[in-house]
């Protein structure tokens, strides 16, 4: 059995720690795997996995560090058997701390390499918090899944992840159009212009109309 879309990478996500993002993608990734798709799960909470103790896996030997520094060239050597038929792990435990300050361009060898997997899906367990790994891996992924539950904190930090998501996501695109310096003084929490929320920025950018409003309409 495959995936309509063969390939596809899943980010779960959600900004505050501790609503259940590593319970959704073990969960979800044996349910896929017991469903006959070949799953990998991948450990992003980039210095503080922990996602391989959730599966009941050993203290793994190898892990996302061990690409990221050219230890290893393929990936398939960070796959770890999880007792669980058609599904692996990739953990991120052994990671030191340079890990957490990952180049754009390391970012997406990283992510290539995950493309070219034999697996139907790929899961990401993102870290909590809104920093640019974390941002950018959620971004960059096919699927995006937010989990929140029912609580102050959590739907704060839920609408952060989002409009911070947007904003980088904003910001990547307009530097390949040629508007980041526009987008950027927008941006800026003392603008002239009294934006504060995504949705003011949107409904500014389309009343200017012309590139800039075609720009935010794609």
């Amino acid at each position: 059995m495959r995936l309509l879309n063969p390939k596809q990478i899943w980010a779960v996500g959600g900004g505050k720690g501790g609503v259940g993002k590593s319970f959704i993608t073990g969960n979800l990734g044996a349910m896929l795997a017991q469903r006959g798709y070949r799953v990998v799960l991948v450990d992003m909470d980039l210095g503080g996995a922990n996602l391989h103790t959730w599966l009941g896996v050993n203290n793994p030997d190898r892990g996302v560090s061990e690409f990221v520094g050219h230890f290893v060239e393929n990936v398939d050597q960070l796959l770890i058997p999880t007792g669980i038929n058609n599904l692996s792990l990739i953990s991120g435990a052994r990671d030191g701390m340079e890990i957490a300050n990952l180049k754009h361009t390391q970012k997406l060898r990283f992510l290539r390499a995950l493309q070219r997997l034999e697996a139907d899906c790929v899961l990401l367990d993102l870290g909590a918090g809104t920093a640019y790994n974390t941002i950018d891996f959620f971004l960059l992924a096919d699927t995006h899944l937010l989990i929140v539950v029912p609580e102050p904190t959590s739907i704060e930090n839920a609408y952060r992840f989002i409009k911070n998501s947007f904003y980088r996501k904003l910001r990547s695109d307009s530097s390949e159009q040629g508007f980041r310096n526009a987008v950027e003084q927008l941006l800026l929490s003392n603008n002239p212009q009294g934006i504060r929320t995504p949705k003011d920025l949107i409904n500014y950018m389309r009343r200017q109309g012309g590139e800039l409003g075609r720009f935010i309409e794609r």
